[in-house]
């Protein structure tokens, strides 16, 4: 009796261990979402000024866009982007129209908007996310985007539909946007412009600091700091800022002021290179073996451990 009530005790520590294992990365996965907003026109306005930094990959990009649209973010993965993200909005996946790639407006109505992250995941490959971008405009033309891998500037996002049947056709690519709720004003529909600022030089400072806010807006849209000339060019939402200009390096200093407009421009598609998937099926499979690995032996040392006992 005493052998058959230690033999059905190991057995359900070794369950609770597995469901522990199992389920430790989703308790860790959501995020307290009191206290932040979104703003579309601060993540759109970062994005526009660096799809083409070459710094971070994808999902790194699009977290960087987010923290600031104002949700502090960071995650090497598009999985892990997905799930941090995950309480600010609602996933939807998005239709193709008329048997094509491209993601058509009206069809998706309610379901994507400026500023929302999206997910491309391999259905093929076991529901593999393979692939993130941040929506950057959205009509009966079709769904454009920024991004990185390689960067994408307002590049139509059908071309990256069809892409990323890697590298079989058979392969089938969806389309999820995480449609974030925001207190924040939405974007306004007419459209993003560049402007070019400059000011004066400052003796002795390292570099200048940019913040720009929209008129009557004491919050700043855009930053960008360590600029080692006396100019700029940046994108941002059609309509009136104001820029104030700090000297890095000196205290004395005084702050510049410079106000602007801006006025929309008509949507390019730009792009370098071909694109390359994050995560490719092959890669993929390893990452799987290796994962299942890892936890059989530790599923085996525990066992070992407890038999000892």
């Amino acid at each position: 009796m005493f052998h058959t009530a230690r033999t059905t005790l190991r057995r359900a520590l070794a369950g609770l261990l597995c469901a522990a294992l199992l389920f430790a990365p989703m308790t860790f996965a959501g995020a307290e979402t009191a206290g932040y907003v979104y703003d579309p026109n601060a993540a759109l306005a970062y994005a526009a000024n660096h799809w083409n930094d070459g710094v971070g990959q994808c999902a790194a990009f699009v977290a960087a866009c987010v923290t600031a649209g104002g949700i502090p973010s960071t995650s090497p993965s598009v999985y892990g982007l997905y799930r941090h993200l995950l309480p600010y909005g609602t996933p939807y996946l998005l239709t193709p129209s008329n048997g094509r790639y491209y993601i058509n407006g009206t069809v998706n109505a309610g379901k994507v908007a400026p500023g929302d992250p999206l997910f491309f995941v391999c259905e093929t490959c076991g529901n593999t996310y393979i692939h993130a971008a941040l929506c950057s405009s959205i009509d009966s033309d079709g769904l454009h985007d920024y991004a990185h891998n390689n960067p994408h500037n307002n590049k139509i996002v059908y071309e990256d539909l069809k892409h990323y049947s890697h590298p079989q056709p058979s392969h089938k690519v969806v389309l999820y946007a995480l449609h974030m709720s925001c207190e924040a004003p939405t974007v306004d529909p007419a459209g993003m412009g560049t402007a070019t600022l400059s000011w004066d030089a400052v003796t002795g400072a390292e570099s200048y600091c940019v913040k720009v806010f929209p008129a009557g807006n004491n919050a700043p849209l855009l930053t960008e700091d360590r600029i080692s000339v006396t100019s700029c060019t940046l994108t941002l939402p059609a309509g009136a800022y104001t820029a104030e200009i700090t000297a890095n390096g000196v205290t004395a200093a005084a702050t510049q002021t410079k106000s602007f407009t801006v006025t929309a421009a008509p949507i390019t598609e730009e792009s370098s290179g071909s694109d390359t998937p994050l995560v490719d099926e092959e890669t993929a499979a390893t990452f799987i073996r290796l994962c299942v690995q890892v936890f059989t032996f530790l599923i085996n040392l525990v066992m070992r451990f407890i038999r000892s006992r």
